[in-house]
């Protein structure tokens, strides 16, 4: 155990540190959080329209109704479907847009460089990326052959994510390259500075989008036809593959646990992991909406436990019925943040941290707490109707709500299966270590 611990001490945590002041990975997740205005707003409401749809299932009279296939819900019943439907488009549907320019605002900031000019190039670029479907038509007003354009939602979305990725890091660069050059227009002082910026990089950003423009032409030309396909196809299937299933979520979030346990912060891993997973949940909404299978559900399922069991609510259960003021003192300072799956008073208060009794519990609860979700989502709780916008949600957000939200009844049941047993792996090591803090509080 020294041996490893001096190993991550002098090897892992000084490779964490560095990761994050790196101004990619700081861009990525500052990017990503603020989207969340957009994404918190469609859960939101997502989580109205399932609750409509529990009220109509609900209602006898409707339940005896021939038509129940067909009208699920409130918002079918009225004719609102196409209008939340929209709202979704525009919301989860359209997100790549909205990643495209609060990253590369992000990442403008970060290598000091025009924020405003930085993101807006930066969407402009990734529209010029985007193959546009052709439809061809008769003019109603001339009675000619007309040809009309429309952009495929599929790549806005979670199909586009990560060329919008790739776009918000990439501009912004090639704005600061030229921001200096001699091609920049040089406008008199006297010119009030919002008009200099956006007057001044003109013939720099017609070279960004004509090197945008070669990109799309070179995609075009090969067999993968366009930028998207092609990220899809080299990069997208193998990441999502990583961590698509649940056995590697379930590694993954161990990981996450294991290095927790010795200092590591979990936000080291779980950035860069949220902006591989956003487009898992992506996948699902999009399919959600489009009356698919949806291809991440058990990943979503398995995710949810497995962090659940990070947020010790087990432990917490047990650490009620302490002996010592130490622990009882340490639950009282820790229960509130504990509620809103905040864990920093627990692992560094009662600690778990660095503690040798508290690594077994700590690393393999959640282990267990995942395969048992898997499991029991897989076999008798069913595959029930799970809300993928529900993965939207704030982490703050307490489980037992999130899990209701998410999958109704049996979601809750979930919540209280995993927190069983997590609380049961915890009690044995707390019951140990609550008796040596008790006795030597006797002995002083």
């Amino acid at each position: 155990m020294k041996n490893l611990e001096r190993f991550l001490s002098d090897r892992v945590e000084p490779l964490a540190s560095k990761l994050q002041e790196i101004n990619v990975l700081g861009a990525l997740m500052e990017g990503f959080i603020r989207t969340s205005p957009v994404t918190l707003g469609y859960a939101l409401l997502s989580i109205i329209t399932s609750f409509m749809g529990m009220i109509e299932i609900a209602n006898p009279l409707f339940i005896e109704g021939s038509d129940l296939a067909s009208k699920i819900s409130i918002t079918q019943r009225f004719g609102l479907e196409p209008h939340f439907t929209a709202l979704g488009n525009a919301a989860s549907a359209m997100l790549a847009i909205y990643a495209v320019y609060s990253i590369a605002t992000a990442y403008a900031k970060r290598i000091n460089t025009l924020q405003m000019n930085a993101a807006l190039v930066s969407v402009a670029s990734f529209f010029i990326l985007i193959p546009f479907d052709a439809h061809d038509s008769v003019s109603a007003i001339t009675g000619m052959p007309e040809t009309s354009y429309s952009i495929n939602l599929n790549y806005l979305g979670a199909k586009g994510m990560l060329v919008a990725i790739l776009v918000a890091l990439f501009i912004p660069q090639l704005v600061k390259l030229f921001s200096n050059s001699k091609l920049q227009i040089k406008l008199p002082d006297s010119v009030p500075t919002m008009i200099q910026e956006s007057l001044e990089p003109m013939i720099t950003t017609g070279i960004i989008f004509i090197i945008v423009l070669l990109i799309r032409i070179g995609f075009a030309s090969s067999a993968f036809g366009n930028v998207f396909d092609f990220v899809d196809k080299v990069l997208s299937k193998p990441v999502t593959g990583m961590i698509g299933s649940p056995i590697a979520m379930i590694v993954v979030l161990t990981l996450i646990n294991f290095l927790w346990f010795f200092g590591i912060h979990n936000a080291v891993l779980q950035g860069p992991l949220s902006i591989l997973s956003i487009t898992l949940v992506l996948s699902n909404i999009q399919a959600a909406m489009q009356g698919q299978p949806m291809p991440y559900v058990a990943t979503a399922i398995v995710s949810g436990a497995v962090l659940n069991s990070g947020a010790q609510t087990g432990l917490i259960l047990i650490l009620l019925f302490a002996k010592s003021q130490r622990y009882k003192s340490i639950t009282r300072l820790s229960i509130v943040p504990a509620v809103f799956n905040i864990t920093e008073p627990l692992m560094f208060g009662l600690p778990i941290v660095m503690n040798p009794i508290f690594f077994f519990p700590q690393v393999f609860a959640p282990l267990f707490a995942g395969i048992v979700a898997w499991v029991s989502w897989a076999t008798f709780l069913g595959q029930y109707t799970f809300n993928p916008a529900m993965s939207l949600l704030p982490f703050v957000i307490p489980k037992p709500i999130s899990g209701f939200l998410s999958a109704g009844l049996k979601g809750l049941i979930m919540w209280i299966i995993v927190t069983a047993i997590t609380a049961v792996i915890w009690y044995p090591f707390v019951k140990v270590a609550d008796k040596k803090a008790f006795e030597e509080e006797l002995n002083i």
